[in-house]
């Protein structure tokens, strides 16, 4: 399917709205906008995947900001406020079951939203992967590639 890129985040952001409502999160959106190719469900399944864990890891009352960039790759960053990934761990929350930690059980959760979102983007010829963020909390990125079309209405 062709897909606005635009819709996608906005479908994420609001699916994920009423989690960050009852804590007082804000989730901010910035997307240029693309048009992109694939599942859509899938698609929208990885992005949401990467705002849920956002608004979970987030303090009350704190930011989640989605930002999106076009181009020959379409990049989706969601950035938390929230305690951060060491270095160690970075690349193995992308696995299954990665991490067998005390604040994972507390928040919920099986241990598979990540490898999902990792298998997606593979699926779709892209990637995803997570940066420290410039203060508290993580940055993650998903890399799709980008139609050159205009984004459907």
């Amino acid at each position: 399917e062709r897909l606005s890129s635009g819709q996608l985040i906005r479908s994420a952001a609001d699916q994920t709205a009423p989690q960050a409502e009852a804590r007082s999160i804000t989730i901010l959106v910035d997307a240029a906008p693309c048009t992109l190719a694939g599942n859509a469900e899938l698609l929208r399944q990885a992005v949401c995947n990467l705002v849920e864990n956002a608004v979970k890891y987030s303090p009350a009352g704190s930011v989640v900001h989605i930002a999106a960039t076009g181009g020959e790759w379409f990049q989706i960053v969601v950035a938390d406020q929230g305690p951060g990934i060491p270095e160690s761990l970075r690349q193995r929350i992308f696995e299954p079951f990665p991490v067998d930690d005390s604040r994972s059980r507390q928040l919920g959760g099986a241990g598979l939203g990540l490898a999902l979102v990792r298998a997606i983007a593979e699926f779709h010829g892209g990637a995803v992967y997570v940066e420290k963020s410039r203060g508290a909390g993580s940055r993650f990125v998903l890399k799709l590639p980008c139609e050159k079309d205009p984004p459907p209405d």
